[in-house]
């Protein structure tokens, strides 16, 4: 478990989510060796061989503070490792390693005056909210009307297949007319059901357009 540099933390934070609040990542190390893992909240990375569980135990920020600096590691970069895109399907246990959702790839949408998508995160400080109040490049979301179906935060996991041990209690509202997005079900993944559908806003969205919602219990 490393807790990452500005920089490195700045480089995922312009490449596009795998999910809500996690990017699928691969790191090359200064002698070009390469491994994969999970960068969560583009802040803490775990190696996919390690176990997660101990996050559970604690809050995230204790997690990242605890975590080993990533300059005792020579990581040289982290790339993304996209999710497999399949065309838009009802949720299959024959894509087990979509690991993400399965993002439609050609049909884009345009958010209307009256869409509202929420977005589930396990951590206070969601990095991919911008400072002027909008949603990163590559942020994923989901429906209002999908949104229905969880009240936990570890619904939240399970129905979007969510990586983190940690529940996602923290909610944010999007609401941005004429926003372009894809569409797609969240796959079985990281021992979670998927079934959730979900949205992948890749241009971002406005100002303004996030909204704070009340948190949901564990």
């Amino acid at each position: 478990m490393l807790r990452l540099t500005k920089a490195l933390s700045s480089s995922l934070l312009e490449q596009p989510e795998s999910g809500m609040g996690f990017q699928r990542v691969r790191a090359t190390f200064s002698d070009s060796s390469r491994l994969d893992g999970v960068a969560y909240n583009a802040e803490l990375l775990l190696w996919e061989s390690e176990p997660k569980i101990f996050v559970s135990k604690t809050a995230f920020a204790m997690a990242v503070a605890e975590a080993a600096p990533v300059e005792r590691s020579p990581i040289r970069s982290l790339t993304l490792r996209y999710t497999v895109v399949v065309p838009l399907h009802p949720v299959s246990k024959s894509h087990p390693k979509a690991l993400g959702a399965a993002i439609n790839e050609t049909q884009i949408l345009a958010a209307t005056s009256q869409d509202v998508f929420v977005r589930f995160c396990a951590y206070q400080n969601d990095r991919r909210v911008t400072s002027q109040g909008g949603l990163l490049r590559g942020s994923y979301a989901t429906t209002n009307s999908d949104s229905r179906h969880v009240t936990t935060g570890t619904q939240a996991v399970d129905r979007y297949a969510l990586p983190n041990p940690m529940p996602a209690i923290f909610r944010i509202s999007v609401k941005d007319a004429g926003a372009k997005y894809r569409r797609g079900i969240a796959q079985p993944a990281y021992g979670h059901n998927g079934g959730g559908i979900e949205v992948l806003f890749d241009d971002g969205t406005s100002p303004g357009s996030v909204t704070q919602l009340p948190n949901l219990p564990p």
